[in-house]
């Protein structure tokens, strides 16, 4: 019996640790989610950045458009043109690191969801496999249970139809000595009697 409650306890004890397991996997999981939401929104930010800049660039470029039609110097033509070459130049490089920046995080997110997903897609097995495991240890526990109940129903019922064949056997045996006492009993009468007649 003791052995038993042991094989109990120990049952209990792996089930706890099995829902600390799977709640530590579940904060795990909440983290990375935070995470990927992390990056989408640096994602958007780089994305309205990006916007901007190339609204800037297309404003430069009307801008340069009206300077040279109120431009007639051809110093101040020259001019202008190195400038806007210039200005045109460092915007497109701050276009290309916006897109470089964009293009990494996006494949960051995209990792991040990836992994997120194949933790899940094994997680979900393995405590589908250790809670079928842990059902079917529970099943066992409870037939094995149920199991020294029966035996103990058996045992009584055995003993019971034991003593009842006994009492009758001694009821028996209890009526017949009383019948051969009797019978004792009247041979010495009878015999009181010859004698006394004789």
């Amino acid at each position: 019996e003791g052995t038993f409650v042991d094989y109990q306890t120990t049952m209990v004890k792996t089930a706890k640790a099995t829902i600390l397991q799977c709640k530590s996997k579940v904060e795990e999981e909440q983290l990375l989610r935070k995470r990927i939401q992390a990056l989408e929104i640096a994602v958007e930010q780089h994305k309205r950045l990006k916007e901007e800049a190339l609204a800037e660039l297309t404003l430069c470029k009307k801008q340069v458009e009206e300077r040279k039609m109120r431009t007639e110097a051809k110093h101040e033509q020259t001019v202008l043109s190195t400038d806007v070459v210039d200005t045109n130049a460092d915007l497109q490089k701050k276009l290309l690191h916006l897109n470089q920046v964009s293009d990494g995080l996006l494949n960051e997110c995209k990792a991040s969801r990836r992994a997120n997903l194949d933790k899940k897609l094994i997680l979900d097995a393995k405590y589908c496999v250790e809670g079928q495991a842990l059902i079917n240890e529970m099943v066992n526990l409870k037939s094995e249970n149920q199991r020294p109940t029966e035996e103990y129903t058996q045992k009584t019922s055995k003993l019971q139809a034991s003593d009842e064949r006994e009492k009758e056997t001694l009821k028996k045996a209890t009526q017949q000595s009383v019948i051969e006492t009797k019978n004792c009993q009247q041979r010495e009468m009878e015999q009181r009697r010859y004698s006394e007649a004789e």
